[in-house]
């Protein structure tokens, strides 16, 4: 029986089963069709988990292997659909640049951290309410580490996507090939990054094995992501460090 596909509210993205998206994940949808086709956009995706990746994971790739990516086949990936240990993607989209992993933060007010904290903080209302949430890098590592599995020739990158009311008030330093960045200046990070990178047909060729790869959730998983986006921790009281906005 194939599979029908559900169209994100208001845009012309689809998935292949009901989403359940934030308010962020929506307005990030609708800024990634201004730069990716609407059918190489893939929200609310669940892969199987690896072992997350070290630092070195993050180094760029030496580019696409045409050879590679052609052996490929989505039936070789099939299996993966027994492995109920799963990690959620926000959001994949693909073109000529490569495979691009996006992580959406719908957090306002200021946000403190660096790259190897296991923590970020957000503050709001003048230093009144503190929360801690999990670092977004490190989280998204989680999620290219199942790409890697998949598309081990392919480049792929890393987008901390946060809202245009978060300020970044640390100098944070990404690793290589991960951008943090707000709705303002996603379109100017994407545009630098190389061009050409990937044919139309490895394009398509990523496309099935990624329909082939994903996993529908049950809702217990569903739930049990909601969970974990929503939890935050409150901090009775916050030191600050040395303020710069750097995305």
């Amino acid at each position: 029986m194939p599979t029908q596909n559900y169209k994100i509210r208001g845009t012309k993205v689809t998935s292949p089963y009901p989403v359940q998206l934030t308010p962020a994940e929506t307005r990030l949808i609708f800024s990634l069709q201004k730069y990716f086709a609407p059918e190489h956009i893939y929200p609310d995706r669940y892969f199987p988990k690896t072992t997350t990746p070290s630092s070195s994971s993050y180094k760029t790739k030496s580019g696409p292997n045409p050879n590679s990516l052609h052996q490929l086949d989505a039936k070789n990936f099939r299996h993966l659909t027994t492995n109920d240990y799963l990690t959620q993607i926000d959001c994949l989209a693909v073109n000529q640049q490569g495979i691009f992993v996006f992580e959406s933060k719908d957090y306002s007010g200021w946000i403190y951290g660096d790259s190897d904290q296991k923590y970020w903080t957000a503050v709001l209302d003048f230093g009144r309410t503190k929360n801690q949430f999990y670092n977004p890098i490190m989280q998204n590592s989680t999620h290219l580490a199942s790409l890697y599995s998949l598309f081990p020739h392919c480049q792929i990158y890393s987008f901390i996507v946060f809202g245009r009311n978060t300020t970044l008030k640390t100098a944070i330093t990404p690793p290589k090939d991960c951008y943090i960045c707000n709705p303002d200046t996603l379109r100017s990070r994407l545009t630098a990054l190389p061009q050409d990178l990937l044919t139309s047909s490895e394009i398509t060729k990523i496309h099935q094995i990624i329909q082939a790869s994903r996993i529908a959730p049950s809702q217990i998983t569903r739930n049990n992501h909601i969970a974990e986006v929503q939890h935050t921790k409150r901090l009775p009281d916050f030191s600050g460090s040395q303020f710069s906005r750097n995305y």
